[in-house]
């Protein structure tokens, strides 16, 4: 945060760090200033895209992200975090504990995923891309 405010758009752009974000809100809800820090994440993440720059890194989290959304036809981010931690770093769940309550009192927590209209079309898309389907 401090580096965009002393205009270092570049080298934040450029950094691994906005492609490393779980999106699992830890650090909204730990934020002295409320500030909605994975949204930022994400945008600056579409902005290093447009300008091209990519990930050099993230496959454990990127591949985990597409199966969620393959599966429930959106993501949910407590699977994502869950297996995330899991493939990475299992000791960090204990850490995770008083975050997962903060979020589920400030409602920014699902317990049950969504499973919007249309999600056999989003595995049609997965299928397709794939080359699993003509």
């Amino acid at each position: 945060m401090r580096m965009l405010q002393m205009g270092l758009e570049e080298d934040v752009l450029s950094s691994q760090t906005i492609w490393t974000c779980a999106s699992c809100y830890h650090c909204v809800v730990r934020c002295p200033r409320d500030i909605e820090i994975t949204d930022v994440m994400t945008q600056l993440r579409n902005a290093a895209l447009k300008k091209g720059y990519k990930a050099r890194t993230g496959k454990v989290y990127n591949e985990g992200f597409m199966n969620i959304v393959r599966f429930h036809g959106r993501m949910w981010e407590p699977r994502l975090v869950v297996q995330y931690n899991l493939l990475t770093n299992p000791l960090n769940f204990v850490g995770l504990i008083p975050v997962a309550v903060k979020m589920l009192a400030k409602h920014k927590l699902r317990l049950l995923p969504d499973h919007p209209a249309g999600r056999p079309e989003i595995r049609g898309i997965f299928e397709r891309l794939e080359g699993g389907a003509e």
